[in-house]
């Protein structure tokens, strides 16, 4: 009975020790992208936010990061497939599924982009940025009065805003 006290208290040890040093590492890691991030160094800072990822996998946040610097070296293909790896993890978050259709908004590639909205009205109907990035959508597409009809709309329900 003591041994097998003793073995399982290792085992525990083992366990919490690996978890600590994996999970540490890749906040380390993290960390360091968002040092290089801050100085607008997105090529290193892509780097260790992927070596983050390779650490723990369902790093949710490095993955949007990832996509994030991707977008600031306008490399929006790539940015799109980490933002939805990202989603895949968490589907409902408002900001990531906002990035993912701003994204596609910057390809134009307007047809995405409104998927996404929807998704965001969905979950969250009074979520103000989507509509803002409809407008733009409409604008550039030439549908000048329906872009009036939203700032119309956005105007009369959130006059403070």
């Amino acid at each position: 009975m003591v041994r097998l006290l003793h073995v399982q208290k290792i085992l525990i040890l083992i366990l919490i020790f690996s978890i600590f040093l994996g999970f540490t590492s890749a906040v380390e890691l993290y960390n360091q992208g968002l040092v290089f991030e801050k100085s607008k160094n997105y090529v290193s800072a892509i780097e260790y936010y992927k070596k983050a990822i390779d650490v723990n996998p369902n790093y949710f946040d490095a993955y949007i990061k990832i996509g994030y610097c991707y977008n600031m070296i306008k490399n929006f293909n790539m940015a799109i497939k980490y933002f939805q790896t990202a989603e895949s993890l968490n589907p409902n978050n408002l900001d990531l599924l906002y990035n993912i259709a701003e994204t596609y908004y910057s390809i134009e590639n307007y047809s995405n982009a409104k998927e996404y909205i929807n998704k965001i009205r969905k979950i969250q109907p009074k979520y103000t940025p989507a509509y803002f990035l409809e407008a733009d959508i409409l604008i550039s597409e030439g549908y000048f009065q329906k872009a009036l009809d939203i700032f119309h709309h956005l105007l009369k329900d959130y006059p403070d805003d």
